[in-house]
């Protein structure tokens, strides 16, 4: 059985990323679980920095904005999942994203 763990981003989030992912990697994980949502930050140096440490991630998210009806949720839920499938540069897609 392969048992893999993957450090949350989150409590970190003022740790430069190549700093966190640099300690990540040296503690022996095998990802990180990461809120691309959750602050400023570019997406795409992101996975090129999880690429150059070979490092693998999962998503999870919330869904951010307004909405007066289930019917608005689910739509808004819809885009931000498709945005963040989209995440990778097709070099290194999630793993899973969790919601």
């Amino acid at each position: 059985m392969l048992v893999e763990f993957y450090c949350p981003r989150w409590g970190s989030e003022d740790i430069d990323w190549e700093f966190f992912l640099q300690n990540v990697k040296a503690a022996g994980y095998s990802g990180i679980e990461w809120f691309p949502f959750g602050e400023e930050s570019d997406p795409e140096l992101v996975v090129d920095l999880l690429i150059k440490y070979d490092l693998k991630y999962t998503i999870v998210m919330t869904v951010l904005g307004t909405y007066s009806s289930f019917e608005e949720y689910v739509v808004l839920m819809n885009r931000q999942l498709q945005e963040l499938t989209l995440m990778g540069k097709g070099l290194l897609s999630p793993l899973f994203i969790s919601a």
